[in-house]
């Protein structure tokens, strides 16, 4: 999806250029495609988990037109610093907490040692090294600022691929014989 602040309409689901086709190709080589989101908009009031769910469904609506599916979809409603009780607390699902991934793991019989998880926040990927996956940095959304952000603090992520966006991503894991 195109990186939006708070997106709480269904119309305001856009994918990023060749996402569709990426995700496609990851299915047609028997990739399981699985999305891990912090959702905090939640616990801060702005939008409720019916409004996370209307947003996946028309995200999984808008791929199937193009031929392509996900697996799953996991998020974390949850943040310390919410405005809704229900929601205001640490949780072990939010990245870059493991939680997610490993529900997904158990859930959907993924062997994490052998998974990649692409993302471009600095909380997603020590999220994918936190539960054994390999990081890729995708530089769409706030990438650019994240790679921006490692380089200028010296932080080196054990075992980091960095692509230009998803397609890339696909392109280069399958040419490198990661994928497919």
């Amino acid at each position: 999806m195109v990186e939006k602040n708070y997106p709480s309409d269904p119309c305001q689901v856009t994918l990023e250029p060749g996402a569709a086709q990426a995700i496609k190709k990851m299915n047609q080589a028997g990739y399981k495609v699985i999305i891990i989101s912090n959702q905090s908009g939640v616990a801060r009031g702005y939008f409720s988990e019916t409004q996370v769910n209307r947003i996946n469904h028309r995200l999984k609506a808008i791929l199937a037109h193009q031929g392509a599916h996900l697996d799953a979809i996991f998020y974390c409603p949850h943040h310390p610093q919410g405005t809704v009780a229900k929601y205001a607390h640490h949780c072990p699902c939010r990245k870059p907490q493991p939680g997610l991934l490993l529900t997904a793991a158990q859930q959907l019989s993924v062997d994490l040692a052998h998974s990649f998880m692409a993302g471009d926040r600095h909380s997603d990927l020590q999220a994918a090294l936190n539960s054994g996956c390999r990081p890729i940095l995708v530089r769409t959304g706030y990438g650019k600022d994240t790679e921006e952000k490692l380089k200028a603090g010296g932080l080196v992520i054990p075992g980091l691929l960095v692509f230009d966006n998803l397609s890339a991503l696909v392109d280069g894991l399958i040419g490198q014989g990661e994928l497919g």
